[in-house]
Formats: structure tokens, C-alpha cells, sequence
């Protein structure tokens, strides 16, 4: 398996986005399913979950502080890495 995602540090809080699919965000037991799935890989700091929505904008979901931090940055700007597990 092999997915985008990044670790982020900023305002002292370390989480990783992670980018994925529609259907990972379709409703809240779909959101809390995908988070747990990647806490594997990334264990003890939230899970924010990042998708492109139909016009090409960035939506994230999670803990809504880091969620609201979010909304200033491109999501050009996220240090994005391929991970292989």
C-alpha cells in the first residue's frame, strides 16, 4: 500500500495529513475508520484527514483546532511524502 501524507509540526502541535479519498470522508464512522487505519503508521499525534473536493479545493478533517490552523495554509505548501507499507 502506498499513500501521500505528511508530519507537521506548527504552533507546537506535531499531526500528520494524511490524503485520501471521498469515501474515506463520506460520513463520521467512515472519518474515525480512517483515522485509527493510519495511527498505525503514524502513532500517538492526530490524524488529519485531507481530500480535493469537486472544484479542487482542500478539505480536511479531524480535531478541529488543527483543522481551523489549516485553513491559512496551500495545501501546497504541506511537505507531502510518499509512504510504502
Amino acid at each position: 500500500m502506498t499513500f501521500d501524507a505528511a508530519v507537521v509540526k506548527e504552533k507546537g502541535i506535531t499531526f500528520a495529513i494524511v490524503s485520501v479519498d471521498s469515501f474515506a470522508v463520506k460520513d463520521d464512522l467512515s472519518i474515525n475508520y480512517t483515522q485509527r487505519k493510519y495511527q498505525l503508521y503514524f502513532p500517538f499525534i492526530p490524524i488529519i484527514l485531507f481530500i480535493k473536493d469537486s472544484i479542487n479545493d482542500p478539505k480536511y478533517y479531524g480535531r478541529k483546532d488543527i483543522v481551523e490552523l489549516l485553513t491559512d495554509v496551500s495545501y501546497h505548501q504541506i511537505p507531502w511524502k510518499k509512504y510504502k507499507v
